[in-house]
């Protein structure tokens, strides 16, 4: 694996890359992005299917006993902080036309500065959502270990 490049001379490759088109530039940036919100909404999308599970299953396990409810809880909450943040720092609208200049290496340098700044984001909201969810196995998990007679309806 190379040395990374600094978003300025990642830009000036990606302009070589595309013999020297902007637009051909601009574009393999966009696809990049395309890459990124796709994983991004996978994230909110995990933090979703999270929410409708507690709402199904989340009484019954948090029945179990208080380990299980601090765990049920504790995973909802780090997943949905997750999702949050990646909603917060990558899902806002950011345009990249608003990056452009008569300077194609500065204006592609800046999208790669922003799409850069997005990529964290997006995998510090995985290892949020991974977190939570395995605080989420950890309740399932006492769940299963201690079954007890299911009573219905369980309120």
């Amino acid at each position: 694996m190379g040395k990374l490049m600094l978003p300025v001379e990642e830009a000036a490759a990606i302009l070589k890359l595309a013999d020297n088109d902007t637009r051909m530039a601009f574009d393999i940036i966009q696809k990049q992005f395309d890459v990124m919100y796709g994983r991004a909404q996978s994230v909110v999308g995990m933090a979703s299917i999270i929410v409708t599970v507690t709402g199904f299953s989340g009484r019954l396990i948090a029945g179990t006993n208080v380990a299980a409810q601090i765990f049920v809880i504790a995973g909802l909450a780090v997943a949905l902080l997750g999702a949050g943040w990646v909603v917060w720092r990558v899902m806002l609208i950011d345009w990249l036309t608003a990056h452009l200049s008569d300077d194609a290496v500065a204006s592609l340098g800046r999208m790669v500065m922003t799409r850069n700044a997005k990529t964290r984001a997006v995998a510090v909201g995985g290892w949020l959502l991974l977190a939570g969810l395995t605080l989420y196995f950890v309740a399932i998990s006492i769940m299963l270990a201690n079954p007890t007679p299911l009573q219905v309806p369980v309120r």
